[in-house]
């Protein structure tokens, strides 16, 4: 526990830079509207151009629209969400996230069918920390009502209304408090093929710094002992993916000793301090005290 922050996560022995603490899976994860043709549905990994692979063997309206890296994904999709969604016409829930640009909708999509095929417990969120919502917005009530009405669409098909039971209005707001301050975009590289109007893309973005190129975000995930670090403008902590999927690997900055606090950015920590402090005040509701933002201030208001 800190004492201005809330729970925190501290060394528990010296750790030299470069050290791995943990690697985790995430607790639910979900590909981005826009990469779900080009990535693994189940773990989102980067397809090959050549070896996009379409879901063939089960689930016939999971059979052009679904694609996976290998057996072994496509496989445990289908044992744990897969086989209960490929019954739900979920495209009305789909237009609305590729009109609006919303990403969130989705994942607690996946996470209502993991809950009913028993692979999570519909209360797997509620120890993570949550935004305070006095009156949930019409837009996130509109969107509950396309999940619900899709799913109950589907009862018959491996569920029965009962087990729908927890889907309601304040367990879908509470899903969607807990992902505003906890969800991580899974960031991967893309493969690239040389000619490609991809590769035209990725290398116009050199210059402009603009959002086509091999290295971006893939999807969103959930992790839950992330979600108890807290933020740094100088973290102590990276988020990395290197094995290019969505699971997740903490590997420490620099040297760090027993008992400090370990920190990861929440955001672009290579922004200014305004931009930085804009961010973090809308998107996680505090003002950042960190040692780069404490002396930025302070050099703006020295005389």
């Amino acid at each position: 526990q800190t004492e201005s922050a809330g729970r925190g996560m501290f060394a528990a022995k010296a750790l030299l830079a470069g050290e791995e603490i943990f690697r985790v899976h995430p607790i639910v994860v979900h590909p981005t509207i826009e990469s779900q043709q080009t990535v693994c549905f189940h773990c989102l990994r980067p397809l090959p151009q050549q070896q996009h692979q379409p879901s063939t063997s089960k689930g016939q309206d999971c059979q052009n629209h679904h694609k996976f890296c290998g057996e072994k994904c496509r496989e445990a999709a289908w044992d744990s969400y897969l086989q209960l969604q490929s019954s739900v016409d979920l495209s009305d829930l789909e237009e609305h996230c590729r009109v609006t640009g919303v990403k969130f909708p989705l994942v607690i999509g996946r996470l209502a069918f993991l809950c009913l095929a028993g692979q999570r417990e519909p209360d797997a969120l509620s120890m993570l920390c949550y935004a305070n919502i006095a009156q949930p917005p019409r837009e996130w009530m509109h969107e509950y009502g396309l999940l619900r009405n899709a799913l109950e669409r589907g009862m018959g098909s491996g569920f029965e209304a009962h087990q729908l039971a927890f889907l309601t209005e304040e367990w879908y707001v509470n899903q969607l408090a807990r992902l505003h301050l906890n969800a991580f975009k899974v960031e991967l590289v893309r493969p690239l093929e040389l000619g490609s109007e991809q590769m035209l893309l990725a290398m116009a973005d050199c210059v402009t710094g603009g959002g086509n190129t091999a290295y971006g975000a893939c999807g969103t995930g959930v992790y839950l002992l992330p979600s108890f670090f807290n933020h740094s403008c100088d973290p102590n902590v990276d988020v990395e993916f290197p094995e290019n999927n969505s699971t997740m690997t903490l590997r420490t900055r620099r040297d760090v000793t027993v008992g400090e606090e370990l920190y990861i950015t929440y955001i672009d920590a290579s922004a200014a301090a305004g931009m930085r402090q804009k961010e973090l005040q809308w998107g996680y509701g505090f003002v950042c005290q960190c040692s780069r933002c404490v002396e930025a201030t302070s050099s703006t208001t020295q005389p």
